[in-house]
């Protein structure tokens, strides 16, 4: 029931409604916003923290040794095409007893991999295909991967901090790509399963959609094709009267980032496989697809390009726990 004021002023009588009204304390609301707020930043402090987006960035930089540079048209050599890249496997593990400090090692077993540049030069004589792509091979696949090398040197398996990775160009088949966990797509070829690719090759298959498909983005790429490379007598097979032949040579670079953002643990201070979960790695694939290699014959190998040099970067920092 509302409640009125009687006033006294004057000779005549009024009555005037008194209203109720809220009052909140400005002292004690400031104070718990204020709590909230500091509670709200501690929070955010903390995730940023754990995730370790503030600890120090580190990057490993190894560069290709390969005895055989030379893509070819023709030839058994022609299905080499394939080159492992490690990832994982190339971050060195923390210092072991007796080791020198580096700060390229990894402080903590949960590191974060943030990407991955890839720095390539090739010497093209006849059109090239170029893809590159970061994934986690299936067990199914990882099989495959182990009977083919791929060395960090130094050692990363030694403790030590790679600064080179050896390996070797193999055919697509050798690396388990054909495989139902690939990272490639395939399909039905009467009892036995193929790449789903236009031509066969791995630069032209459908990439895959399941859990083994590529980390991030897919790159590919062509150089090379284009006017007359070669003049006739470049093998130098004809007889001497019909000149010396001449094959010409272009230079062709990529500079390509590959962006990860995937967390790995490793079991181990001092040991750089992973245990329980997948190796992270990429696949470098590299080809000559001309038909200009089915009219010479096998004898005479027919070089579309050569590698000049690979180097890759592998940036990551450490998770703290």
């Amino acid at each position: 029931m509302a409640a009125y004021k009687r006033s006294t002023a004057g000779k005549k009588t009024a009555w005037k409604k008194k209203t109720k009204t809220s009052r909140v304390s400005k002292k004690s609301s400031g104070k718990t916003g204020g709590t909230k707020l500091d509670a709200l930043i501690d929070q955010k402090v903390q995730k940023a923290l754990r995730s370790g987006e503030h600890s120090e960035k580190k990057k490993v930089t190894m560069e290709l040794r390969m005895q055989e540079t030379g893509v070819y048209i023709n030839g058994k050599l022609s299905y080499n095409n394939c080159v492992r890249v490690p990832i994982t496997n190339a971050i060195p593990a923390q210092a072991g007893g007796g080791q020198q400090p580096d700060e390229r090692r990894r402080g903590s077993n949960k590191v974060k991999v943030t990407g991955v540049n890839v720095r390539a030069s090739f010497s093209v004589s006849d059109e090239t295909r170029l893809m590159i792509f970061a994934y986690e091979p299936h067990q199914t696949v990882q099989k495959h991967l182990d009977s083919v090398q791929c060395k960090t040197v130094p050692s990363a398996v030694g403790g030590e901090v790679p600064e080179e990775f050896a390996t070797e160009m193999v055919t697509f088949g050798s690396l388990g790509l054909v495989s139902e966990h690939g990272p490639l797509m395939v399909k039905k070829a009467g009892t036995n399963i193929v790449l789903d690719s236009v031509d066969g090759s791995a630069f032209e298959s459908r990439v895959a959609k399941h859990a083994g498909r590529p980390i991030g983005a897919v790159f590919r790429k062509k150089f090379g094709g284009g006017a007359l490379k070669r003049t006739l007598n470049w093998d130098q097979s004809a007889a001497s009267g019909v000149g010396l032949g001449y094959t010409s040579w272009s230079t062709h670079t990529v500079n390509e980032m590959f962006v990860l953002n995937k967390t790995y643990n490793y079991m181990y201070e001092t040991y750089n496989n992973q245990q329980f979960e997948r190796n992270a790695e990429m696949l470098l694939f590299v080809d000559c697809p001309s038909l200009e290699g089915l009219n010479i014959d096998e004898s005479v190998v027919l070089a579309g390009a050569k590698f000049r040099n690979v180097i890759v970067d592998v940036y990551y920092h450490d998770v703290p726990k």
